[in-house]
């Protein structure tokens, strides 16, 4: 009986680091999500010459049902552009639940905007919304200014401190002239 309330106590202790563990590694493949899909367009487009569009979608909140309204960055795309055809490059890539895009402009500029979904994506339909950047045949990016080609990727439901971010958060950044990537965190 002692042996069973000894190993009670020790659940009930580490159930909120395991928690806690869960929701950093499921931030931190987030952010190898985004890396590698990012590199995977810029590698694209320089390597077949074509531009390469990245969607960044805004679906219903986790737990919500199909239907709810796109409220939540949680999932990307990539179409390559031929001219005046546009063909999907690679599935729609979700982030493990509970991590996010901010939907903070300050925090992640790159997310705002969106648009209406004309393309039906797994689990949702056409219930979501998205803004997108395109990198161009010689690796660089397109249509957007010289600053601000960031997002921050959070954990959803995480309290928000000083600065409007969380403790936890992952900055992914991308150079417009060369497309590189780089990544910061605190």
């Amino acid at each position: 009986m002692v042996v069973v309330a000894l190993v009670s106590l020790l659940a009930f202790f580490s159930l909120p680091a395991f928690h806690s563990a869960q929701a950093a590694s499921s931030l931190a493949s987030s952010k190898q999500i985004v890396v590698a899909e990012l590199n995977l367009a810029r590698q694209t487009a320089l390597s077949r010459g074509l531009g390469v569009e990245v969607r960044f979608y805004e679906l219903p909140g986790y737990g919500e049902l199909a239907q709810a309204g796109p409220s939540t960055f949680r999932a990307m795309q990539l179409f390559t552009i031929d001219g005046a055809t546009t063909n999907v490059l690679d599935k729609v890539a979700f982030f493990p639940r509970p991590a996010k895009g901010s939907p903070d402009p300050t925090a992640s500029p790159l997310l705002q905007g969106a648009a209406g979904g004309t393309f039906r994506l797994p689990e949702v339909g056409l219930n979501y919304r998205y803004t997108s950047l395109f990198f161009a045949p010689d690796g660089s990016l397109q249509g957007l200014g010289s600053t601000n080609v960031f997002l921050t990727l959070v954990l959803d439901h995480a309290p928000i401190r000083e600065g409007n971010l969380p403790a936890n958060f992952v900055t992914v950044q991308i150079d417009p002239l060369t497309g590189r990537v780089f990544t910061y965190s605190p």
